[in-house]
């Protein structure tokens, strides 16, 4: 955007020096005449100083792009570095950490390229207090006789025992904060009110940085956006996870065409003969009509109707903590040294 505004400046500066060219060896005749020149020449040093401003920022941005970027560089072979040095037991425990993990149903490989997806996250905070007593007990056998770990045994319990404590609080507040538009109710208004409290001091307790730009739009925005819109439920991404899968079958659909205007030009034609009634009519008619045996569906609606009172027990058990201050470990713990870590 800057760069833009410089390049039109210059532009400008460009057009007034032809102007000023122009009246060399003429004088100004009126005093219109003279007043529309002072104003030339005054807005041409203007843009003269702006010109120099921005061109003198541009070096301070490039400077600390370049810095920035030989940091990273040097860090990442700094990492990599470390990461060859890994023992074998090490090696061995993210592999127990992973059989730990798949025996909740959780898998960590299954897509994304082994990033945790929402139903495994889902499984993960409501069997938080579980599943972390597992990793704990496996770090501390894993590395019981390792005299060259940096971390003690109570930095590995308490690490453990917040960072379940963290999952279950911002599973809460995800949960309160998914509220559709005009279902927000004051005992909602509440509960969001003290779980931003407490996620915000956990996540400060961590020694995360509050520099991201997720967990200050928790703190000074979320709030605020659920009482004007009486709920923002409405405006999950979740429609926007569903346009990729059909965005996909497009891609897949074209791949062998090189003409990207043609390309774009056949995925909307395609897109529109979908939406046609007849074409939707016709489909559901084949849909309903097909021979094929279709799949039984492995989960019933009454499995769906406990699966949903079990979560909310949940739900509603955590905030009766939160209620409680039963949250511990992010209230006692002093061995992070919050305050002095948080960006």
């Amino acid at each position: 955007m800057q760069l833009s505004n410089s390049l039109s400046m210059k532009e400008d500066k460009k057009i007034l020096v032809e102007q000023v060219k122009g009246w060399r060896g003429q004088k100004a005749t009126t005093d219109e005449e003279k007043r529309r020149r002072k104003n030339v020449k005054d807005t041409k040093k203007t843009l003269n100083a702006k010109i120099k401003n921005m061109l003198a920022e541009r070096k301070v941005l490039n400077s600390a792009y370049l810095t920035s970027f030989h940091l990273e560089a040097s860090c990442r072979k700094v990492y990599n570095n470390e990461y060859k040095k890994r023992k074998t037991h090490q090696k061995d425990i993210q592999m127990q950490i992973e059989i730990i993990l798949r025996k909740h149903g959780i898998d960590r490989a299954a897509h994304h390229g082994g990033e945790l997806t929402g139903p495994f996250l889902r499984k993960l905070s409501e069997n938080a207090e579980e599943i972390f007593d597992e990793l704990k007990q496996c770090l501390l056998e894993a590395i019981k006789d390792d005299n060259t770990r940096l971390a003690t045994d109570d930095e590995i319990i308490t690490m453990c025992d917040r960072c379940a404590e963290l999952y279950i609080l911002f599973d809460g507040l995800f949960s309160l904060s998914r509220t559709p538009s005009y279902k927000l109710t004051p005992e909602i208004e509440d509960k969001m009110k003290k779980y931003i409290k407490v996620c915000v001091k956990a996540w400060k307790c961590m020694g995360y940085t509050m520099g991201m730009p997720k967990i200050h739009a928790i703190e000074d925005h979320l709030f605020n956006q659920m009482i004007y819109w009486k709920g923002i439920g409405c405006f999950s991404e979740d429609f926007v996870e569903l346009a990729h899968q059909f965005g996909n079958i497009a891609e897949k659909r074209t791949r062998g065409m090189r003409d990207y205007s043609k390309k774009f030009v056949s995925q909307s034609r395609n897109e529109k003969m979908e939406q046609l009634p007849d074409v939707v009519n016709a489909k559901t008619k084949i849909k309903q009509e097909s021979p094929k045996k279709k799949r039984k569906r492995t989960v019933t609606e009454e499995n769906e109707t406990n699966k949903k009172q079990r979560r909310q027990k949940y739900l509603d058990a955590a905030y009766e903590r939160l209620e409680k201050n039963a949250f511990v470990n992010i209230t006692n713990y002093e061995g992070l040294k919050s305050n002095e870590q948080v960006g």
